[in-house]
């Protein structure tokens, strides 16, 4: 589902590009229909309505696949990007295609959730890094967090960047509920103290 597994592509994109301007997302059709299970009485963990669930969004069933186009405020408010989430595990086969890619006015780059390695594409060719070979990143994390402790300071994901994720989701279920786009610039959502993105400073 979307706030399980999906809130980590979010979570991405936030982190390169910040909080988008507008949401709109769209549920795939099942393609595992459970006869008699009842898809529509609980929502998800994370939505705020719970009188108002997005459809086959609940604990038993879930929601197959969820796709989300997140647009960004042009400039100068904002970098003018769009943002696209394909989020599936049974809808669709994964493809050989990297699971995320950028396009810049000067470069792109493409890389693997969960990959040792980073290409960045411009007009001198293909470069590709290898990373450090942590598939899980469990490591990497929980030596962060130890060291934010250590030096007494903020760790590099802190609970209101994991707030943003998380009002990210309920705006793309607040979409799929109402089939249309949800602005979030409508004061609706909080994010509350998180951080300028990655990117920010720099050409897209």
């Amino acid at each position: 589902t979307l706030i399980d597994g999906g809130i980590h592509k979010f979570s991405i994109l936030a982190y390169l590009a910040g909080i988008p301007a507008e949401i709109y997302a769209a549920e795939v059709p099942s393609a595992t229909a459970m006869p008699g299970v009842d898809r529509s009485s609980s929502p998800p963990p994370g939505v705020d309505n719970p009188s108002s669930p997005p459809p086959g969004g609940n604990i038993r069933g879930g929601e197959d696949g969820v796709v989300a186009v997140l647009r960004y405020a042009p400039p100068p408010a904002g970098n003018g990007m769009v943002g696209i989430v394909n989020h599936s595990w049974s809808a669709a086969a994964h493809t050989p295609r990297p699971w995320v890619s950028l396009a810049g006015s000067i470069a792109s780059a493409v890389f693997e959730l969960g990959g040792c390695w980073i290409e960045v594409i411009d007009a001198s060719g293909r470069r590709r890094r290898e990373l450090e070979r942590d598939p899980t990143g469990i490591a990497a994390m929980v030596r962060e967090f130890r060291e934010s402790i250590a030096q007494g300071r903020a760790p590099a994901m802190t609970g209101a960047d994991g707030a943003r994720d998380v009002a990210l989701v309920q705006a793309a279920y607040a979409s799929i509920r109402t089939g249309a786009a949800v602005d979030i610039g409508a004061g609706a959502f909080s994010f509350p103290g998180s951080r300028p993105p990655a990117a920010a400073g720099h050409n897209s």
